[in-house]
């Protein structure tokens, strides 16, 4: 019976935890849309994007309809209550058209962050 109860508890926190997963992933994702449109007037129809989990927080992998074969990585992050979004350059994948215009962002960015 013992052993039950703590199957049952140990589901539970499972399923707890990859819901809140995914409503924080839901949540940084519009972030990452509007801060996309907002500041590159790119609409979400001109990307897609997908998130992974990695040892610094959710990244975003966000391909461009116009450049298919690159893929630029974004982490959205939360610090003091607030969002931000943090552009990181993929080295495997060289350059792509757009990554002098997030890495201008980022060092504006960064240099608040840290301060």
């Amino acid at each position: 019976m013992k052993r039950r109860v703590w199957l049952t508890t140990g589901l539970l926190l499972l399923i707890g935890a990859y819901t809140l997963f995914h409503i924080d992933e839901a949540h940084k994702r519009q972030f990452l849309q509007h801060y996309l449109q907002e500041h590159h007037a790119l609409s979400d129809s001109s990307y897609s994007s997908h998130a992974s989990i990695t040892q610094f927080g959710t990244m975003f992998h966000v391909t461009f309809n116009d450049e298919p074969d690159v893929m630029y990585d974004f982490f959205v992050k939360r610090r003091d209550g607030v969002m931000h979004v943090v552009y990181s350059f993929n080295l495997e994948q060289g350059h792509g058209l757009r990554d002098r215009e997030f890495e201008t962002v980022n060092y504006a960015i960064l240099d608040t962050l840290f301060k």
